[in-house]
């Protein structure tokens, strides 16, 4: 959480807007408060991370214009080392072994994100 605040601020990037909607209600239901901000576009989610910064980012790996990889890629070349736990309807093996490649992804969930899988991410931070 930030600086001392008890706020975990959440980005949510996902280019399917009922995705970040149930996503938004599922973090309502977990309880520690939050501020969470959603991007349907990737492009400017990445954009605007400076403006956010924050303590975590759940990230969509199947968008048009940037993907998930490329996305995660843009971060690692540009030393931003937030958080991101990928949330993907994909549950490919090799989708979770690549994700395993980049420092800053803490977890690997697929969609819909569930209520337990906030609760097991919140225990490891």
């Amino acid at each position: 959480m930030n600086r001392g605040s008890n706020v975990l601020k959440v980005l949510l990037v996902d280019d399917q807007k009922i995705t970040n909607f149930i996503n938004l209600k599922v973090f309502e239901m977990v309880s520690v408060e939050n501020q969470t901000i959603d991007y349907t576009d990737p492009e400017i989610a990445f954009r605007e991370l400076d403006n956010h910064n924050p303590d975590i980012i759940f990230l969509d790996l199947m968008m048009p214009r940037l993907n998930g990889w490329e996305f995660l890629d843009r971060m690692k070349s540009q030393k931003i080392e937030l958080p991101v736990v990928i949330l993907s309807s994909s549950t490919s093996p090799e989708d979770f072994s690549r994700a395993e490649q980049y420092n800053n992804v803490l977890d690997y969930f697929t969609k819909p994100l569930q209520r337990d899988d906030i609760e097991k991410l919140l225990a490891k931070l």
